[in-house]
């Protein structure tokens, strides 16, 4: 089963008003109600009926005569990337193929171990699963600026820059550092690997949608967990680029228990070094209004942002923390050595007492998911609107279906 997307997907809609599946050539009406202050990003939005998981759509936004592309991402769930000055309104939704294929900047080439995908026809990211690795990665990741917005090494060993700690914090990645005693977060002897042992894309005109089922093995190769991970990669716009990262844990092989070690971040970026705030430019900031590593680190928060310079230009990375998520806000492993990290486990060494216990497990048979978004943007935090960024990804857009 791959992660429930369908329950992420904000609405509050009425199936009342649709009373069967919708077909090709039938055009559903939805109401979209956008705060004041709601940017232009992707959305996933719950429609009754609204099509066939894959199939891609065209919106028609009648008042402001414009149009653009969303797709199917699951049973009653619609993918699209909305444009800023959004206000109340009724849009309609053309439910058939669309001659000639939606607009949009997005493609995808699956290749051996890796996927590929690029925006306007030059490289945005990669999901990568080489044999020889220990677990999945996002890399190389690149911004609206065209920049790279991670660290290369040690992926490329050629990398000019003077960055060279923790071989294990590579570019964009899922890990714990205690999960039933192995270690999936380092590289120290009797580490755990996370291995692919499938991986399926497919590419739509407002998102590039990776499913990769992942056995998390023991150093012996016993499993000890199975993962289904959702990777989308969305359309640019507004000059912002945006991946999310879905990740459904089944406890597929026996009980499960995350230990409480700040050794972790369930959604992990280490950003490019010219970033890193101990290098006197980059800066941390959270969504309570935190700056900087000894405010930021171990402290619960909606999303945590990393900015700084690359190729002269500022340029900043966020992670979102999605509402449902376990232990929401999250608390943040982020060090002024450029890792970011989501870690809601390790509550002891945060918040420096031994007395509390961040650990948690689960029985045999059962699940967790979470959900993060990566926001890559220009310039510094302050002027990304991440809050509003946050209420978009959140669930704040409100949608209800209108009777023809």
């Amino acid at each position: 089963m791959a992660a429930n997307i369908a329950a992420m997907a904000p609405g509050g809609l009425s199936a009342g008003n649709v009373s069967s599946p919708v077909g090709k050539g039938i055009i559903v009406k939805i109401a979209m109600t956008f705060g004041a202050d709601t940017p232009a990003g992707p959305v996933l939005v719950s429609v009754p009926g609204v099509g066939r998981p894959g199939e891609a759509l065209m919106v028609h936004d009648q008042a402001a005569r414009q149009e653009y592309p969303a797709q199917v991402l699951a049973d009653d769930v619609l993918a699209m990337v909305v444009p800023e000055g959004m206000a109340e309104r009724t849009i309609t939704l053309d439910l058939g193929p669309v001659d000639g294929g939606p607009p949009s900047g997005l493609s995808a080439r699956q290749t051996g171990e890796r996927v590929d995908v690029s925006i306007g026809g030059r490289p945005f990211a990669s999901f990568r699963h080489e044999e020889d690795r220990f677990k999945p990665i996002v890399w190389p990741l690149v911004g609206p600026s065209g920049l790279e917005m991670t660290r290369a090494w040690p992926m490329r060993q050629d990398d000019g820059t003077d960055s060279r700690d923790h071989p294990h914090h590579q570019s964009l990645w899922v890990a714990h550092g205690d999960v039933n005693g192995v270690d999936f977060w380092s590289l120290a002897e009797g580490h755990g690997v996370q291995r692919a042992t499938d991986v399926r894309m497919k590419a739509g005109p407002a998102c590039v949608e990776v499913d990769a089922d992942i056995d998390w093995l023991d150093a012996a190769g016993q499993r000890v967990l199975t993962e289904r991970r959702k990777v989308l990669f969305w359309d640019e716009i507004a000059g912002r680029r945006f991946v999310d990262v879905f990740s459904r844990l089944e406890m597929t092989d026996g009980p499960v228990r995350f230990g409480d070690t700040k050794e972790g971040g369930m959604c992990s970026l280490r950003v490019f070094p010219s970033m890193e705030e101990k290098r006197a430019a980059g800066r941390i900031t959270n969504g309570y209004g935190g700056q900087g590593e000894q405010t930021c680190w171990g402290k619960p928060a909606p999303w945590c942002d990393y900015s700084g310079p690359v190729g002269g230009r500022t340029v900043g990375a966020a992670i979102l923390d999605h509402p449902r998520n376990f232990r929401h806000p999250v608390t943040w492993h982020v060090r002024a050595y450029g890792l970011m990290g989501a870690n809601p486990f390790g509550l002891s060494h945060f918040a420096n007492d031994k007395s509390r216990d961040g650990s948690y497990g689960w029985p045999k048979g059962e699940a967790v998911e979470y959900r993060y978004r990566v926001v890559l943007h220009d310039g510094e935090a302050a002027t990304a609107n991440l809050d509003g960024q946050w209420t978009l990804f959140a669930g704040g857009l409100k949608v209800k279906v209108l009777q023809d």
